[in-house]
């Protein structure tokens, strides 16, 4: 028997989709906070270093990641951090944000001293300090800027990519922020393709240029969502669920406690599967988080089923 799609105007479809959004973006709220217990949960201490230029958003980033203001924003040219600084997000988790770079080769050299000092530290036990080093970087600016050469000295001070992961931030304003909707909280198809060549050519240069290699999931563009301290508001934050989710993979061996499934390089592409698509694939991440999905996850699949039949 065909399936057969609901003869509904199109007003009524909107409705609908808004309704989906809306579910996906509670769904990633209560992803985020799960993912938030699992790592308050743990019983060995972690230490993430923030690198990054000046105005790329490394204390936005952290203020998106766990929802509150815990550290400073910068709102004027002059940076905020100049030493770095500690960042106790709760009893087992410690942030370094590190001073920003970009602000003339004498004070980057400094910084970089610092960073290098930082990562090449050991506790009692041997081990590595700094379990992860999160380099921000603007996803807008072409090449990365100064970030380039800091991925690269990373690379080759720590001889792999193990311990690294690049954040490209402000993805929501790549190629033209007009593009991304604001009201579903999605890229727009030019953006996407724009955002997935700035990965395949950072990989392509680091391999170039260091011979080492980076993988695709060793790169997360993400928007931590513009805040307004006049008005004390803040945009809606964009794939920091999958950044987080990353942070998770990077932990080293010794102290993990979840590996994040890494995605089928043959995944079907989500321009073809569409929205309905994808939002079954979101609740097969969630699932595992929360059970009361898993009656929507049925729903979801009859209902794809259904648009793709009608297709």
């Amino acid at each position: 028997m065909t399936a057969s799609i609901p003869q509904l105007p199109e007003s009524e479809w909107k409705k609908i989709l808004k309704e989906i959004y809306n579910l996906k973006d509670k769904l990633e709220e209560e992803q985020r906070e799960s993912m938030k217990a699992i790592l308050n949960s743990l019983d060995i201490p972690l230490n993430i270093l923030l690198i990054g230029g000046t105005g790329v958003g490394k204390s936005s980033t952290i203020n998106a990641i766990y929802g509150a203001n815990k550290v400073k924003v910068g709102s004027n040219p002059n940076p905020q951090t100049q030493e770095i600084e500690q960042c106790q997000i709760s009893k087992n988790i410690t942030l370094y944000d590190s001073p920003g770079l970009g602000e003339g080769s004498e004070k980057d050299k400094q910084h970089m001293e610092k960073i290098h000092k930082l990562l090449t530290d050991t506790d009692g036990n041997g081990n590595a300090k700094i379990d992860l080093a999160l380099v921000i970087t603007d996803a807008t600016v072409k090449g990365l800027g100064q970030e380039y050469e800091t991925i690269k000295y990373l690379l080759k001070t720590l001889g792999d990519s193990k311990r690294i992961l690049i954040g490209l931030n402000k993805c929501d304003c790549a190629v033209s922020e007009r593009y991304f909707d604001r009201e579903n909280n999605k890229l727009g198809k030019e953006q996407e393709q724009f955002l997935q060549d700035k990965v395949a050519d950072l990989q392509k240069r680091i391999k170039t240029d260091t011979g080492l290699s980076l993988r695709k999931d060793d790169i997360v563009y993400y928007s931590a969502g513009f805040y307004d301290e006049s008005t004390r508001t803040q945009d809606k934050p964009y794939n920091i669920v999958q950044l987080e989710k990353m942070i998770l993979s990077k932990i080293p061996k010794q102290k993990r406690v979840v590996q994040a499934a890494e995605e089928s390089e043959n995944a079907h592409d989500s321009n073809q599967k569409g929205f309905w698509g994808n939002v079954i694939d979101f609740v097969d991440v969630v699932t595992d988080y929360i059970p009361v999905v898993r009656d929507i996850k049925k729903v979801g699949k009859k209902i794809w089923s259904a648009l793709t039949s009608w297709w």
